[in-house]
């Protein structure tokens, strides 16, 4: 079982509680928070022994628009050019970064990655699930009956009626449903950056159902004693959402029987469970944020002036898959030359104006 165990003492109860989240490798850490939170601290544990590597997947192969009424992403086949096969890593940080109340950027974002492929967490057995109230459940269902008429009369040579459309592994999704995945998703980056202490409670923000539920619980504590509470039920909230999120990453084996070698012989790949279950958005975003938890990996912001964004690793200077993670000011190496050149033209025109 892949386990991780944080202490946290609550000055109201004066008592230690214990909570596990799951992790991904063989590090043992004490997480240091800044003095406002001193009270809280986690030491990881993490099992097995190997780090579990994100899957390489081809993105932006498909081209979604929206419907009429801006509810639904409807998928309009491959795109004429071949997608990007890139390595995975901080998409969830870009998922972080669209305005969820702006069908436009999500349909950008879908465009750019993929969709998060909700329908998998509803079906009889999913390969995840997500961490969603009974609001949140309805919400989805109506949303994806509606979607099955919009499909039907967008698509009308696909599904011989809204119901089939409706109960379908399709390829469109509800923006509805994206909306409160995505929403999931960005709330446990925020529970981890709480309980870094990089934002206080009153900086959190919750959109998701669960998340603001379980915050809620607390409105009448008092003042003092809220950072802490919020702390722990941020633990609470994590481990269920990578517990939910990260289920098709669980040991599994595939059997090739193309490359079998001889009669009575069959070779076997060790991989984290089905590779098709691997291939969702959701669950990679998650582990993305989960891999990013157990390193203790430090958020940085771009200071190219025109960027701004959120990120972990620079991207385009690694030659062998190694990348510096302190001490970096760019996002990507074009960033890093777009700012240099902007800061070039302004010398060259200062000195202009100096020499005139």
């Amino acid at each position: 079982m892949l386990r991780a165990v944080a202490f946290v003492r609550s000055p109201a109860k004066r008592c230690c509680s214990i909570r596990r989240v799951c992790v991904i490798r063989t590090t043992r850490a004490t997480v240091p928070l800044t003095p406002r939170h001193a009270i809280t601290h986690f030491r990881i544990t993490a099992w097995p022994g190997r780090d579990i590597s994100l899957p390489e997947r081809t993105f932006g192969k498909d081209r979604f628009r929206l419907d009429a009424t801006g509810s639904v992403l409807l998928w309009e086949g491959a795109k004429d050019a071949v997608g990007s096969s890139v390595a995975v890593g901080e998409i969830y940080l870009r998922l972080a970064e669209i305005d969820l109340a702006d069908p436009e950027q999500i349909l950008d974002f879908v465009n750019t990655y993929d969709k998060l492929n909700v329908f998998e967490s509803r079906m009889r057995n999913p390969s995840f699930q997500l961490l969603t109230t009974n609001d949140e459940d309805e919400e989805m269902h109506v949303a994806r009956q509606q979607m099955g008429r919009i499909v039907i009369r967008e698509q009308p040579d696909i599904f011989p009626s809204a119901a089939e459309a409706a109960r379908s592994d399709i390829d469109s999704e509800s923006v509805v449903a994206f909306r409160i995945a995505a929403s999931i998703l960005r709330d446990g980056l925020r529970a981890w950056r709480l309980m870094r202490g990089e934002i206080s409670f009153d900086e959190t923000g919750w959109e998701s159902g669960e998340f603001r539920r379980l915050h809620g619980d607390y409105q009448h504590e008092p003042r003092k004693e809220l950072q802490s509470l919020y702390e722990i039920t941020a633990i609470d909230s994590l481990t269920s959402l990578f517990e939910y999120g990260l289920h098709p990453f669980h040991p599994g084996i595939t059997i090739d029987h193309r490359r079998s070698r001889g009669e009575g012989s069959i070779e076997v790949e060790v991989i984290a469970s089905d590779a098709r279950q691997m291939l969702d958005l959701y669950p990679i975003c998650c582990m993305e944020l989960y891999k990013h938890i157990v390193e203790l990996a430090e958020y940085s912001i771009c200071r190219n002036e025109t960027c701004g964004r959120t990120f972990v690793r620079q991207e385009g200077r690694s030659e062998f898959g190694q990348h510096r993670t302190r001490g970096v000011l760019y996002c990507s190496s074009s960033c890093a030359r777009a700012q240099a050149q902007r800061a070039y033209r302004r010398r060259t025109k200062e000195a202009s104006r100096s020499g005139s």
